[in-house]
Protein backbone atom coordinates (compact mmCIF):
# COMPACT_ATOMS: atom_id res chain seq x y z
CA UNK A 1 0.00 0.00 0.00
CA UNK A 2 3.13 2.53 0.80
CA UNK A 3 4.53 1.71 -2.34
CA UNK A 4 1.36 2.65 -4.47
CA UNK A 5 1.11 5.98 -2.49
CA UNK A 6 4.45 6.81 -3.09
CA UNK A 7 5.01 6.01 -6.76
CA UNK A 8 1.40 7.86 -7.20
CA UNK A 9 2.89 10.76 -5.91
CA UNK A 10 5.90 10.71 -7.88
CA UNK A 11 3.91 10.44 -10.90
CA UNK A 12 1.95 13.20 -9.61
CA UNK A 13 4.82 15.41 -8.96
CA UNK A 14 6.82 14.82 -12.54
CA UNK A 15 3.65 15.53 -14.20
CA UNK A 16 3.17 19.12 -12.14
CA UNK A 17 6.41 19.75 -13.49
CA UNK A 18 6.28 18.76 -17.00
CA UNK A 19 3.14 19.86 -18.44
CA UNK A 20 3.59 23.13 -17.35
CA UNK A 21 7.13 23.01 -19.15
CA UNK A 22 6.15 21.45 -22.09
CA UNK A 23 2.97 24.15 -22.42
CA UNK A 24 5.45 26.96 -22.04
CA UNK A 25 8.53 25.02 -24.83
CA UNK A 26 5.58 24.78 -27.13
CA UNK A 27 4.30 28.13 -26.61
CA UNK A 28 7.91 29.71 -27.04
CA UNK A 29 8.48 27.76 -30.11
CA UNK A 30 4.94 29.21 -31.84
CA UNK A 31 6.29 32.46 -31.01
CA UNK A 32 9.37 32.15 -32.59
CA UNK A 33 7.97 30.68 -35.67
CA UNK A 34 5.80 33.40 -36.55
CA UNK A 35 8.58 36.06 -35.48
CA UNK A 36 10.78 34.19 -37.98
CA UNK A 37 7.48 34.29 -40.59
CA UNK A 38 7.00 37.77 -39.87
CA UNK A 39 10.50 39.22 -40.41
CA UNK A 40 10.64 36.93 -43.61
CA UNK A 41 7.73 39.08 -44.72
CA UNK A 42 8.86 42.65 -43.92
CA UNK A 43 12.60 42.09 -45.46
CA UNK A 44 10.53 41.10 -48.70
CA UNK A 45 8.60 44.30 -48.64
CA UNK A 46 10.93 46.26 -47.39
CA UNK A 47 13.27 45.27 -50.42
CA UNK A 48 10.28 45.65 -53.00
CA UNK A 49 9.22 49.18 -51.72
CA UNK A 50 12.78 50.48 -51.75
CA UNK A 51 13.52 48.39 -55.23
CA UNK A 52 10.34 51.05 -56.51
CA UNK A 53 8.84 47.86 -57.16
CA UNK A 54 5.91 48.32 -55.01
CA UNK A 55 4.23 51.77 -55.39
CA UNK A 56 2.62 53.76 -52.89
CA UNK A 57 2.57 53.09 -49.03
CA UNK A 58 0.95 50.08 -49.37
CA UNK A 59 0.74 46.56 -51.08
CA UNK A 60 -0.29 43.18 -50.61
CA UNK A 61 1.40 39.59 -50.33
CA UNK A 62 -0.05 39.35 -53.68
CA UNK A 63 2.24 42.00 -54.83
CA UNK A 64 5.35 40.34 -53.21
CA UNK A 65 4.57 36.70 -54.53
CA UNK A 66 4.08 38.57 -58.73
CA UNK A 67 7.24 40.31 -58.04
CA UNK A 68 9.25 37.28 -56.98
CA UNK A 69 9.97 38.90 -53.62
CA UNK A 70 8.54 35.98 -51.46
CA UNK A 71 7.17 32.38 -52.39
CA UNK A 72 3.26 31.93 -50.53
CA UNK A 73 4.16 31.95 -47.07
CA UNK A 74 2.11 29.56 -44.44
CA UNK A 75 0.44 30.47 -40.64
CA UNK A 76 3.12 28.09 -38.56
CA UNK A 77 0.33 28.16 -35.78
CA UNK A 78 -2.71 26.90 -37.54
CA UNK A 79 -0.85 25.80 -41.18
CA UNK A 80 -2.94 27.90 -43.34
CA UNK A 81 -1.88 30.14 -46.52
CA UNK A 82 -1.70 33.98 -45.49
CA UNK A 83 -4.46 35.62 -47.56
CA UNK A 84 -2.55 37.43 -50.41
CA UNK A 85 -4.71 40.42 -50.03
CA UNK A 86 -3.09 40.71 -46.78
CA UNK A 87 -2.34 44.61 -46.42
CA UNK A 88 1.20 45.87 -45.80
CA UNK A 89 2.18 49.50 -45.33
CA UNK A 90 5.55 51.27 -45.34
CA UNK A 91 5.69 54.67 -43.95
CA UNK A 92 8.64 56.38 -42.85
CA UNK A 93 11.28 53.66 -43.21
CA UNK A 94 9.00 51.00 -41.03
CA UNK A 95 6.68 48.47 -42.43
CA UNK A 96 3.61 47.27 -40.84
CA UNK A 97 1.93 43.98 -41.25
CA UNK A 98 -1.93 43.42 -41.50
CA UNK A 99 -1.83 39.68 -42.40
CA UNK A 100 -4.89 37.32 -42.50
Amino acid sequence: MNKIIVVGTIIIILLMISIPTYINVRKDHEEKELSAVKKRISEAAKKCFLEEKCSGTTATLEDLYNNNYLDEQINPTNKKYYEPSSIITYEKGKIDLDLR
